[in-house]
C-alpha cells in the first residue's frame, strides 16, 4: 500500500511537470517583463550577475502585503538559452545602474 502511494504521488508530480505552464521572459519597448500563464508583470531587477538575475515583480494592483513583502523572482542563467540571459542580464545591468544614478540625483538636488 505504502508502494502504490508513494508511485501515485510520483506520477502526480511527474504530471503537474509537465502540465504547468511555461513561463517566459522577455524585453520590449516598455522593459522587461514576465509572461506567467495568465499574468503579464513588468520586472524591476535588483541585482544581477553571472549566476542569476534578481528581479522585483511590479503589479498594479499593489496590495499592503506587497509593500510587508514584496514579490521577486529569480532568474537563473541555466533557465534560459545563453544568448537570451547575457541580452536579459545586460538589461538588467543598465536599468540598475540607471534607477542607481536618478536615486543619486534626487538625493542631491534636495
Amino acid at each position: 500500500m505504502l508502494y502504490a502511494c508513494v508511485s501515485l504521488c510520483v506520477v502526480l508530480v511527474a504530471v503537474w511537470m509537465v502540465c504547468r505552464p511555461v513561463i517566459k521572459v522577455g524585453i520590449d519597448d516598455q522593459g522587461a517583463y514576465l509572461f506567467d500563464d495568465r499574468y503579464f508583470f513588468r520586472l524591476v531587477f535588483v541585482r544581477a550577475n553571472g549566476f542569476q538575475l534578481i528581479a522585483k515583480v511590479e503589479t498594479e494592483q499593489a496590495s499592503w502585503w506587497h509593500y510587508v513583502l514584496p514579490p521577486y523572482r529569480v532568474i537563473y542563467c541555466d533557465n534560459l538559452p545563453k544568448s537570451s540571459y547575457r541580452r536579459l542580464r545586460s538589461f538588467a545591468a543598465q536599468q540598475i545602474l540607471l534607477r542607481r544614478s536618478e536615486d543619486a540625483k534626487k538625493r542631491f538636488n534636495v
